[in-house]
This record gives structure tokens, sequence and C-alpha cells, in this order.
């Protein structure tokens, strides 16, 4: 599936829980890997070993988890994660994370760039 900007294709694979349709959350040209993402076998399966980043926007796995796994199997790896909350954020950045964003700060900048 091209990229809408019409930049270069970054190569990507989707983690679909067990038992989930993935079609239903997988676009069209995108690989999906089942299973429990904090399972090491997994990650494995999903190229973790030779990626060079990793963004984790999911809920489910337990990121913190899922993030230190994968900086085990790869320390070079670049790590962008997603937190729901601030409270949230610390946690993936002691598991490994280089950039956390954090959906309630987001929010609560808002469209005028304003606190």
């Amino acid at each position: 599936m091209p990229p809408a900007y019409g930049g270069p294709t970054i190569p990507s694979v989707s983690f679909v829980p067990s038992g989930s349709p993935a079609p239903q959350f997988v676009p069209e040209g995108i690989e999906a890997v089942y299973g429990d993402a904090t399972q090491p076998e997994i990650l494995t399966q999903a190229g973790v070993v030779k990626a060079r980043s990793l963004i984790f926007a999911a809920t489910g796995s337990e990121p913190a988890d899922v993030i230190r796994i994968a900086m085990q199997l790869n320390p070079n790896l670049l790590v962008l994660a997603r937190a729901s909350f601030l409270s949230e954020a610390e946690p993936l950045r002691q598991a490994g994370a280089h950039v956390v964003v954090a959906a309630e700060a987001c929010r609560a900048y808002g469209p005028t760039g304003e606190w």
C-alpha cells in the first residue's frame, strides 16, 4: 500500500491478538503477525531483531513489557511509544522507549497550541 504522502514505503508489521480477525485491524499490504507481542518468539517472527525502529501505539499488551523484550532482542532499536496518560510515560521510558507521546497531553495542549 503506497503511503498517502507519496514518500518511500516503510516495511511495516502489525501485531494482531490471537483470535482477532485480521482484515478488521490490518490495512491491505501490511503484514500481520498473530500472537502476544510480549512473547520473544512473536517479536522475532515480526522481525524486531533486524528492525531499525518500533512504534508501539497499541492497547492490550503491556507496553513496557513489549518494549523491554524488544530492546533485549535488538539493543539498537529506536522505540517510539504512545501512552494514554502522562502517568504511563515514565514506565515506557524506563523500559527503553526513546520517545513517548501521551494522548492526554496532546488533548490538553489543544488545537490552539496553548495549555
